[in-house]
């Protein structure tokens, strides 16, 4: 009915309290105990289940478990707080509801880790803290905050579809072996905040070291699309330059963007100066010594589909090449505008998605 005090407490066997119900505040601060601790839901004579209840604060600070924990069904209806807890075996609150704060900082669990369709009420933070084996988070809900920063994890599990975060998730410094399933990794980025690249590349590290290179890619493409609006207010000129990036290399993971824009734009280019007119001999070709005769000097030239395609490649690479450098844009008229302005567009789209090119297939070779 009053407080527990269990501070610095040595129990050299287990510690069961299945059932137990504290009314007040009770403390297990700095408690040592050897074996095993149990504060699970008991089934009474009538055959009804009933939970381990803590109506006020649990205080479980430093305390040390040499086997495992059970808070299975336990109900903890004030603050909880774990922070420095060692517990040698697994850990287990399968489930287990929390109505307020709950603090794991610090905390080590040899074992398992076992959250299943655990509840938790308010903010959890798991800082610092190690599991030194896998974590399951199967049906758990995050009606607030969760912080995982810089918790080193095995492989966590994320498996139900009843899985909810209703709050911001902190990853930063987060590490871990592998997440399951794979596909859930867009709802936890989604839930991000605030934004940091670390969670993004530790995401990113751990498909590649899996052979999930699709997967990373994706993971990659999400970052910088996240940065990308990110820098938008900060720095403007950035937030352009990346904006040709997104839209025509995807970052560099999704280069058939710029791949399709170059296509059509030759495929216009080729269009355009398939019409008779279009080109006329350059200087340097009206230099070179021809083989039969001349043409008139007002002969309207007409070019095949191939001479056009190879024209309009000419004109739109920042080199000159040999194909199609025998002619240079008209001053004639098409649609109201001048054959060598067509040109001149070409040319000015080659000089800044060339090089865009090259950025974006640089960093994909990279990765």
């Amino acid at each position: 009915e009053g407080e527990a005090d269990f501070i610095t407490t040595r129990i050299g066997s287990n510690a069961e309290f299945t059932g137990a119900v504290f009314k007040k505040r009770v403390s297990f601060n700095s408690t040592q105990i050897e074996g095993g601790a149990f504060f699970n839901a008991a089934f009474g004579k009538d055959n009804v289940i009933r939970p381990a209840i803590f109506e006020n604060e649990a205080h479980f600070t430093w305390a040390r478990f040499g086997s495992s924990a059970v808070f299975t069904g336990a109900l903890f209806k004030q603050k909880a707080n774990f922070s420095g807890a060692q517990i040698e075996g697994a850990a287990f609150f399968n489930p287990t509801t929390f109505e307020g704060k709950v603090d794991f900082i610090a905390a080590k669990i040899g074992g398992n880790a076992e959250f299943q369709s655990a509840q938790f009420m308010q903010d959890v933070t798991f800082y610092n803290s190690q599991f030194k084996r896998d974590a399951f988070f199967w049906g758990i809900v995050f009606n607030k905050n969760a912080d995982f920063r810089n918790t080193s994890l095995g492989t966590v599990f994320f498996v139900h579809p009843e899985l909810r975060f209703e709050g911001e998730v902190d990853l930063r410094g987060c590490t871990y072996d592998r997440i399951e399933p794979i596909q859930f990794w867009k709802k936890l980025m989604e839930k991000l905040k605030p934004y940091d690249r670390q969670p993004f590349t530790q995401l990113e590290k751990t498909f590649r070291l899996t052979g999930q290179d699709k997967l990373a890619n994706d993971v990659y493409y999400k970052r910088r699309c996240r940065e990308f609006w990110e820098i938008k207010k900060n720095n403007p000129l950035a937030w352009i330059t990346n904006g040709f990036l997104w839209l025509f290399t995807g970052f560099g993971v999704k280069l058939w963007r710029l791949g399709l824009a170059i296509a059509l734009i030759l495929a216009f280019g080729t269009f355009v100066f398939h019409h008779p007119g279009s080109v006329e001999s350059s200087q340097t070709a009206q230099l070179l010594p021809m083989i039969g005769p001349q043409p008139e000097a007002d002969t309207v030239v007409s070019l095949t589909g191939i001479e056009a395609f190879w024209v309009s490649l000419n004109f739109f690479l920042p080199v000159e090449i040999p194909s199609g450098s025998e002619w240079k844009a008209s001053y004639q008229i098409l649609w109201g505008v001048r054959f060598n302005t067509f040109a001149t567009i070409l040319k000015l789209l080659g000089w800044i998605l060339v090089p865009i090119g090259v950025a974006g297939l640089s960093g994909w070779l990279k990765r």
